[in-house]
């Protein structure tokens, strides 16, 4: 690798451990499962993880929702 080439290359900065919530259910991840065969009306799964616990709730939905309806 030339000079020229490594001059376009980004440098990172150092590494930010995410932070550890101090109680359950303070920092969630949520998902979405899409394209599902259709069971009981519903195709899709929402997924809402706690991250201290890793406890999970899985809901299905239907993917015929508004963003205000996932709030």
């Amino acid at each position: 690798m030339s000079t020229d080439e490594k001059s376009h290359i980004a440098t990172f900065g150092p590494l930010m451990p995410n932070k550890v919530p101090n109680r359950p259910w303070k920092i969630i991840l949520t998902d979405l499962i899409m394209q599902l065969p259709e069971s009981d009306g519903y195709n899709t799964i929402c997924v809402i993880v706690d991250r201290l616990t890793k406890r999970a709730h899985f809901i299905p939905i239907n993917n015929e929702f508004s963003s205000k309806d996932m709030v």
